[in-house]
């Protein structure tokens, strides 16, 4: 199929131009155990590329060399991310190296001209002369660069200086550079070889340099009749002069030539010679300088000709001599210029160096701290970017000295490693945002370059798969849904452990139901295979499913969105939280819109009867999981009942030993947590409210808490109320496994 497609190519291509394929290098088949596999058209969907020359993509953001070949290199490395860790720590190193280079090494390698298209065009004996002139200028350059490099000892150099220096000088007395740089194949009209580089031209050169040494002596007598009228002048002011259709002539000023005329006609010397006034200058001929001039233009002919030959030939002789040190140099100075523009923009955005974690062949892991997107907080349009940090997969490899996060978090204590995150939010809330820059990371990373963070640990991945972008398949009659479901089916054919599949918004090509049951049963199979995965979904059913539940390796996160009524505004904090968040809010990103009353009214009723006649704050405060206990889910203040913002630790977190033990039991048990409203936290913190913790009665548990800005009591709470505010889960034998909020 490959080769078949080779050859359909080829004859495209010589059908249009079979000069293209002269030389042709041979082809190369891509070796999949080297490089990352990109599914789905990752890199459009990701902003990596674009069709749109005016879209600001990645590769734009990346691109500061200052060669054309280093330009492609970039290019090639990040569309073909690999998977070789030595090479990616060399790639790594070079940047690191050139850190503190990068002015002076931009500075040479601008003198470096795109050597890769040239030395095509020498391979093709279709090199322009003045091209000739690029590419010793490029080689000088190139000198300049490996010494300095040499110096400094930022990378070993793959030709000596020795073969440099052959080819400045094997170029010098080849080609007459002052002369050759002013010609195009189709322009010369003078030699540009140097002496001895062809007999033939040497001795037709010598020929016309005799003829005009006569002219030249004809102009001296011109002159000399001048200095006898005392018409002298510190310039020259009787010229050769040159017309392709007419030839060689004598040509001086009619001013001049009237000081001398009378003695000009008088001389014996100039009585065969005719005298034209034009305008201004006077045209001086004889059937002698007609002679000279006609035996002149056929040498010049000649020599034009036979230039252009030998040109030629010199070219074929360049490629076979110098074509293995111009394919080295363009390598190096490709490579370097690359690792100087990677040094730029990781200096510029502060990027941070990947790091490389060796594990089983089996096992996988991403620990990104600080992520951002990189093309986001570049344009700056949402003020400063809002970092997160992502863990997934095999926990030994995590590295802890970090502040706390929500992952973090739930990679230390939850007891199992995450492979899986079903990823909830808003629209504009930042999902596939977040979910981009995961997969532009590990993008950058097996591409060779820094990433947009403060810290990353990760396995190389053998595969990325996005299902972000979802459009109609007109060309072959499919459908946005048709499109999805293809696209899975290459991704689970596709997924091994050592893959990172990110899909956003799955299925909503189709109705709610089949949705929610085919998206419940990828996340199974993907848990299965135990990739890495992320999925931005608005699918709240997902998050109580039994298949889904009982999956130890796939959490639920949020992007959480605040309606700020008094401001009548949201608020997009962009920060992962615990838990899949709010199910109900597209109504109230509407209602921030400002669209149609009548047309929200209506839809809030609809939404009211679909929901069961749910009030409104039940709804918007369902499934608020605490970030400190997953089971505990956050409703009202279990004091007031007014609506619950924090979560406290009964017994102080301070207390925890190292492995966030209080004593017997771990200080984000469920029974070590309360739900509170602003006010009596505030209390608690302030003194005056002391939480005792829960007990255990005939009606089940009591928390008791103090009060000491009036007479202690204790509040023993009523089976009413632990109804309404607490749900107890209880196992088949009867026996309490904890508490759960009402969702928030």
């Amino acid at each position: 199929m490959i080769t078949e497609s080779l050859a359909i190519l080829i004859n495209f291509v010589i059908e249009h131009d079979y000069h293209i394929i002269q030389k042709m290098a041979t082809p190369k088949i891509i070796d999949n155990r080297r490089f990352m596999y990109l599914g789905n058209n990752a890199l459009e969907q990701m902003g990596v590329i674009s069709k749109d020359k005016k879209e600001f993509t990645l590769l734009k953001m990346l691109d500061k060399s200052s060669t054309a070949i280093g330009r492609r290199l970039l290019k090639e490395r990040l569309l073909n991310p690999i998977m070789e860790k030595e090479e990616l720590e060399r790639r790594y190193n070079l940047i690191e190296r050139v850190s503190s280079h990068v002015r002076y090494l931009d500075e040479i390698m601008r003198g470096v001209y795109d050597l890769e298209r040239l030395a095509r065009r020498l391979s093709l004996s279709r090199l322009h002369p003045f091209e000739m002139n690029h590419i010793y200028d490029s080689m000088v350059s190139v000198k300049e660069l490996m010494l300095y490099v040499k110096k400094y000892k930022i990378q070993k150099t793959p030709f000596h200086e020795s073969e440099v220096e052959e080819f400045l000088r094997d170029i010098s007395k080849t080609i007459d550079l002052d002369i050759s740089r002013r010609f195009t194949n189709t322009t010369v009209d003078e030699n540009f070889l140097m002496s001895g580089v062809d007999e033939a031209i040497d001795t037709l050169v010598k020929e016309n340099s005799v003829m005009l040494l006569a002219f030249e002596d004809i102009v001296e007598k011109i002159e000399a009749l001048l200095q006898e009228v005392n018409a002298v002048s510190s310039t020259r002011v009787v010229s050769l002069g040159l017309l392709e259709k007419e030839g060689y002539y004598i040509s001086i000023s009619k001013n001049r030539f009237s000081l001398i005329e009378s003695a000009f006609k008088k001389s014996d010397y100039f009585a065969d010679f005719n005298v034209k006034k034009l305008t201004n200058n006077v045209k001086i001929t004889s059937a002698f300088t007609d002679k000279l001039s006609d035996n002149i233009m056929k040498n010049r002919r000649k020599i034009v000709t036979l230039v252009k030959e030998r040109y030629i030939h010199l070219q074929a002789l360049f490629e076979r001599r110098y074509s293995l040190l111009f394919a080295r140099v363009i390598s190096y100075v490709a490579d370097l210029d690359v690792g100087v523009s990677s040094s730029k923009v990781a200096q510029e955005y502060k990027h941070a160096r990947p790091m490389i974690v060796e594990a089983q062949s089996d096992e996988n892991f991403v620990q990104i701290m600080q992520l951002r997107h990189p093309l986001i907080e570049v344009q700056e349009r949402g003020g400063l970017y809002i970092p997160n940090d992502i863990v997934m997969g095999n926990r030994d490899y995590l590295d802890l000295p970090h502040p706390k996060t929500v992952m973090l978090d739930v990679s230390v204590h939850d007891g199992h490693e995450i492979n899986g995150v079903l990823l909830y939010g808003i629209n504009s809330s930042g999902k596939s945002s977040l979910m981009k820059s995961i997969g532009i990371a590990v993008l950058m990373a097996q591409s060779g370059f820094f990433v947009s963070a403060s810290v990353m640990k990760f396995t190389i991945f053998d595969s990325l798969f996005t299902r972000i972008v979802s459009k109609d398949n007109l060309a072959k009659g499919l459908s946005t849904f048709a499109v999805e479901m293809l696209e899975l089916k290459n991704i689970f054919n596709r997924a091994t452990t050592r893959s990172l599949v990110l899909g956003d918004e799955i299925s909503h090509g189709t109705e709610t139901l089949s949705g929610v049951a085919i998206v419940a049963s990828a996340i199974q199979k993907l848990a299965k295979i135990r990739c890495l995965f992320l999925f931005a979904t608005h699918l709240h059913q997902l998050s109580t499913m039994e298949e889904i539940t009982r999956l130890d390796n796939v959490v639920d996160l949020h992007l959480s969105v605040e309606y700020d009524e008094v401001g009548d505004k949201l608020i997009f904090n962009r920060v992962l939280q615990q838990g899949s968040g709010s199910s109900i809010y597209g109504l109230e990103f509407a209602k921030s819109l400002h669209m149609d009353s009548e047309f929200l009214e209506s839809a809030n009723a609809i939404r009211k009867r679909l929901a069961n006649d749910y009030d409104e704050l039940e709804l918007l405060i369902k499934k608020k999981k605490s970030k400190y206990n997953k089971e505990l889910y956050v409703t009202k203040c279990i004091i007031c009942g007014a609506v619950a913002e924090d979560v406290h630790h009964i017994s102080q977190k301070s207390l925890a030993d190292s492995d966030g033990f209080i004593g017997h039991f771990h200080k984000d048990n469920k029974h070590n947590l309360v739900p509170l409203c602003k006010e009596h936290h505030k209390q608690i913190h302030d003194g005056t409210l002391h939480v005792n913790g829960f007990i255990m009665t005939s009606k089940g548990l009591e928390l008791q808490f103090e009060e000491q800005m009036r007479k202690s009591e204790v509040k023993k709470m009523q089976e009413p109320e632990i109804n309404e505010n607490v749900e107890l889960k209880k196992s088949k034998d009867n026996e309490p496994k904890g508490f759960v909020l009402d969702d928030w």
